[in-house]
């Protein structure tokens, strides 16, 4: 039917055909789609599948001792009006398609020497349709061919009803309603290109109605993974811009703060890895948080084997908040291995906190044999914690030193947002 629908933008009919999911005979009925509608060229067709039962129904009337038939263009009977349900989609009688297979549409002639499907010797007429290509066949059994000439013109009048009834349903029912379903669809179509949403009414097809829901549904689809596909790369944006800002924060102040290049790369790769320790954990919950308790041990492997105890709630860190407090984090780490409780086998490091009114509080207690003394000036490791923790978190910082080592207490609004620091 390729050819018809889009070389000559006609509609199409099939021949019979047995459809295995609703286990009924059924024909199916293309139309052509143009772009635009009706003035538009042919780009697409519409396909629906009726079911052949109702082309039985013209046959109900067929006078007693009469046989019609409606075959395809192959031969294959579609309804016929005595014992439908034994013939459907059998063949033809071999001889009635002999005579009638080379007969183009809109023509037809009367029956000779021919014999119905149970063997009877009958006279009639037939008449292929322009509109399908179908054969419609009418014959009398010889009771009735044998009586007054006169009947032959039941023949006719017969046969023309037939296919005018046939060729009314097929053109006009099912042509206007898949005419609107079209028009419907097309308008479908251009919403979903356009990733609009356009409600219209349901038509009386079933199955346009279901192919329109499916549009109307991804085109939401369509648009929710646009305008998350919109944020995604927003906040991959953000994301390096932060990223960025604090390794060059961290470049700058280590540099100040080390003499040589050994030095310098030894401690700007251990900030650096304490950075990518944080981002590889929000990675693995998509950047929807990270859990404090399973921030604080990671960040800290690296200088401690066991010489330290976490007690504390489960805290939920958005990703500004995770980035800056596993820098501070890492910076008390290394200040306790080198000056701190780390740097003595004996000494360790108990760490609690707590969430109150939207406020986290951080307890940093190192505990060792000795007096921790307080720094002469402030280092990179001061520098940073009071960069991340004040300047970035809006919050604070205490630190005590006493006899048996050190308290550092941090508070942190855990409502802070993730804004690009300027």
């Amino acid at each position: 039917g390729d050819p018809v629908i889009f070389d000559e933008g006609k509609p199409f009919t099939s021949n019979l055909i047995w459809a295995p999911i609703t286990r009924q005979w059924a024909v199916t009925l293309s139309v052509p789609v143009r772009v635009p509608a009706v003035t538009g060229e042919v780009h697409y067709a519409l396909t629906i599948g009726v079911p052949a039962a109702p082309s039985r129904k013209p046959l109900a009337d067929v006078p007693e001792g009469w046989t019609a038939t409606i075959n395809d263009r192959d031969g294959t009977i579609l309804a016929r009006s005595l014992r439908h349900e034994d013939w459907v989609g059998q063949p033809m009688a071999r001889r009635g398609w002999e005579v009638t297979r080379d007969v183009p549409p809109g023509q037809g002639d009367l029956w000779r020497d021919i014999y119905t499907l149970e063997g009877t010797k009958v006279i009639g007429a037939y008449h292929r349709m322009a509109s399908t290509g179908w054969l419609i066949g009418i014959s009398a059994l010889p009771e009735v061919y044998q009586a007054p000439r006169q009947n032959i013109l039941v023949i006719g009048s017969l046969l023309a009803f037939v296919s005018l009834l046939l060729a009314t349903v097929l053109a006009f029912v099912m042509g206007q309603r898949i005419t609107k379903a079209i028009q419907v669809l097309q308008v479908k179509a251009a919403a979903m290109r356009d990733m609009e949403e356009i409600d219209f009414p349901r038509t009386s097809l079933a199955e346009v109605n279901s192919v329109a829901e499916i549009m109307r549904d991804t085109t939401r689809i369509l648009r929710a993974r646009q305008e998350q596909q919109t944020t995604l790369i927003q906040e991959l944006n953000h994301r390096v811009k932060n990223t960025l800002a604090t390794v060059q924060s961290i470049g700058r102040m280590t540099v100040k703060n080390t003499n040589g290049m050994d030095t310098f790369e030894q401690a700007f790769s251990a900030r650096l890895m304490a950075l990518s320790t944080t981002h590889n954990l929000l990675t693995e919950a998509a950047w929807s948080g990270v859990e404090l308790r399973e921030l604080l041990p990671t960040e800290l492997k690296p200088f401690q084997t066991g010489r330290v105890s976490f007690d504390g709630s489960s805290v939920n860190l958005s990703s500004k908040v995770a980035v800056a407090l596993g820098m501070a984090v890492h910076e008390m780490g290394t200040n306790a291995a080198k000056y701190g409780a780390w740097k003595d086998h004996g000494g360790s490091v108990r760490i609690r906190w707590s969430v109150t009114d939207g406020t986290l509080t951080l307890d940093w207690g190192e505990m060792c044999e000795r007096m921790i003394e307080r720094p002469i000036r402030q280092g990179f490791g001061s520098r940073l914690v009071q960069q991340t923790i004040v300047h970035e978190l809006q919050g604070t910082t205490t630190t005590v030193y006493h006899e048996g080592g050190l308290h550092a207490v941090f508070t942190i609004p855990l409502s802070v947002d993730d804004r690009l620091r300027s």
